[in-house]
């Protein structure tokens, strides 16, 4: 090395500066999670080496979970997995029934979940296991072999989406009305669990903690901001305030609207900010960029699902440009390195990446207003409670929804004969419809009498569908609903 001339950092300097808000030497580069076939892409099998092969600095480690005798990514332990049993790609595969956590799985997709009343909740809040979910021995010969990279407790585990995905969407939602306690206290248990997975992880000597927990979808939050202040955010906070290393928080969709709330709690960072979903990086940056880290945002629906490799530089350049200046961003994919992207994508966003060290900031509005979908910043209205799935409800609740459409389309529509179909999806440049079609459909009479299923769980098995590409609306109705007909039709393989 020259006189003068600083030597470059190693990998855990790089990833340690940026968790302080400092611009180290290069971008540090990260993932929250990698498909099997990206591991025997670029590491024969072996994880440890695929993510030396990318250059990522911060290397997982994981928390094992089951579903009844089988693990997480069996493909790597030699587990075999049933033929078409892998329909979620390769981290679940083979799941198939209730995991421990109450999670409804099949052939390697989630369903539903199975956790409906108290009497669930010893049965569906598993015991630690620590030493079996995170061996010492493994941890630390990873660490020995890789000294100078930082390593990060990576678990998708998180008290909010684990207690939504275990009681069932449909459920939960009707539980913040019907039974808050309930949800409250499925929180509080998991939030504990949770807590007692990081504190062991500590012990091994990881340097943070990427906390797994969708709340968000594409263009809206699960909840409404103040519910999620109400439940998630006092959970947040005694998982930040037990652990002496950094937490950042993983949520897909949008999640502008709840960054402020996060940041009260000492949540030091955000991972995805999915810009598909409405995310804008050059916007979070500018409001947010002192005060919290930034991992993600690289394109993996559209840009790293694909082959031109022009058009991966480009996106790892607007990240760059958008959130580099000041140190406190990670470069990685807006959500995994799933099973859709390519191996060539995901090979040149990172070594591009690697030959990347200075670029100039750029306003957050130049480069991305084409690309990336407007939302409101706070899309729920004052006392909003959220998203509601109806599936398998009461008469009561039939009522209350059928009266409250009708009120509406009378004021609005003053159609006494409705049939009409429309697509639930936004992006039907990008649709695939696949090679079979299901319906389902529910109904009510008189404005009194409902009966039926009409969802997409229903209309898939009765299509004989496992991956559901598509789905359209149906409306049919007469005189203002003294008959309506609803039909849910979907499209897949």
């Amino acid at each position: 090395m020259s006189p003068g001339k600083k030597r470059p950092m190693t990998s855990r300097e790089r990833v340690l500066t940026a968790l302080n808000h400092e611009e180290a030497d290069r971008v540090p580069l990260f993932t929250f999670s990698m498909d099997p076939r990206f591991v025997r892409a670029f590491g024969n099998g072996n994880p440890a080496r695929a993510y030396e092969a990318l250059g990522i600095d911060a290397f997982p480690i994981r928390a094992q979970c089951w579903c009844g005798d089988m693990p997480l990514v069996p493909s790597l332990m030699n587990i075999e997995v049933p033929e078409g049993y892998d329909t979620g790609g390769g981290v679940f595969a083979g799941w198939h029934g209730v995991d421990e956590f109450g999670r409804v799985w099949e052939k390697g997709s989630y369903i539903t979940g199975a956790l409906k009343t108290r009497e669930d909740l010893d049965r569906f809040i598993p015991p630690p296991r620590l030493e079996e979910r995170t061996p010492p021995a493994a941890v630390r010969r990873v660490m020995e072999k890789y000294p100078d990279r930082a390593h990060v407790l990576n678990a998708h585990l998180g008290p909010f989406g684990l207690t939504m995905e275990s009681m069932g969407f449909e459920h939960f939602f009707y539980m913040l009305y019907d039974d808050r306690e309930l949800v409250r206290e499925v929180l509080d248990r998991r939030t504990t669990w949770f807590i007692d997975l990081c504190r062991h992880a500590q012990e091994l000597g990881v340097d943070f903690v990427v906390m797994g927990d969708d709340v968000a979808y594409k263009g809206k939050t699960f909840v409404s901001p103040e519910d999620f202040r109400e439940l998630a955010i006092p959970c947040y906070r005694r998982i930040v305030e037990a652990l002496e290393i950094p937490v950042i928080w993983h949520s897909d969709g949008f999640v502008e609207p709840l960054i402020q709330m996060t940041l009260e709690t000492g949540i030091r960072g955000m991972h995805a900010l999915e810009p598909a979903a409405g995310n804008d990086l050059g916007r979070i940056k500018e409001r947010y960029g002192d005060r919290m880290v930034l991992l993600g945002n690289v394109d993996c629906v559209s840009v790293l699902t694909g082959t031109d490799l022009a058009r991966v530089r480009a996106e790892v350049d607007r990240c760059m440009a958008q959130a580099k200046a000041g140190g406190g961003f990670m470069l990685a994919t807006s959500n995994s390195l799933h099973a859709a992207c390519t191996v060539e994508a995901v090979r040149e966003m990172y070594r591009y990446a690697m030959t990347r060290p200075h670029l100039p900031s750029i306003p957050h509005t130049a480069g991305v207003k084409d690309r990336c979908p407007r939302f409101p910043s706070d899309p729920f209205p004052p006392g909003g409670r959220g998203r509601q799935n109806v599936r398998e409800v009461s008469m009561k609740r039939r009522i209350v929804l059928t009266t409250v459409f009708l009120g509406v389309l009378l004021i609005i529509s003053g159609c006494a004969f409705v049939n009409v179909k429309t697509p639930f999806d936004t992006d039907l440049n990008e649709t695939t419809l696949g090679s079979k079609r299901g319906t389902a459909e529910a109904y009510s009479l008189l404005w009194l009498f409902s009966w039926g299923d009409a969802s997409y769980a229903a209309a898939a098995k009765n299509g004989g569908i496992t991956v559901m590409r598509h789905a359209d609306q149906e409306l049919y109705q007469v005189f203002f609903g003294l008959y309506t007909r609803w039909r849910v039709i979907v499209y897949g393989d």
